[in-house]
């Protein structure tokens, strides 16, 4: 568990030590614009994780299997529910991050661009 939840803000942290010894300081901002936003974005979905797992727990002690099947079965629905809404408005969802933040434009542009690129999505912003 604890390696599963230092593995999202490591992934920043390595870019970031491998960007920091770029020549302008706006790459190294972008990184680190773009991995808060992705880190936010996985911490705002971990209720889903330990409501999951608390709710197994209690089904697994109380031995009620029904209700073990029906646990998983809500949160794997929950799960691709979000992760659908997440892939439909990604975009978006950056653009108003990235609007609302006061970052210089450069510090935007190459968030954007290392955001995008984490999750696949390889527009041009």
């Amino acid at each position: 568990m604890v390696l599963s939840n230092i593995t999202v803000p490591l992934l920043g942290l390595v870019d970031a030590a491998v960007i920091g010894h770029l020549e302008h300081s706006w790459y190294l901002g972008g990184v680190a614009l773009g991995s808060t936003m992705i880190s936010v974005t996985f911490w705002l979905l971990g209720f889903l994780r330990m409501s999951t797992t608390g709710l197994t727990a209690q089904c697994f002690g109380a031995e009620d299997n029904r209700s073990l099947g029906l646990v998983f079965l809500q949160g794997s629905v929950m799960a691709l529910g979000f992760a659908l809404v997440f892939l439909l408005l990604h975009t978006f969802i950056a653009d108003l991050i990235f609007s609302l933040s006061s970052a210089s434009e450069e510090v935007k542009h190459y968030g954007y661009q290392y955001f995008a690129f984490v999750h696949g999505a390889h527009r041009q912003h």
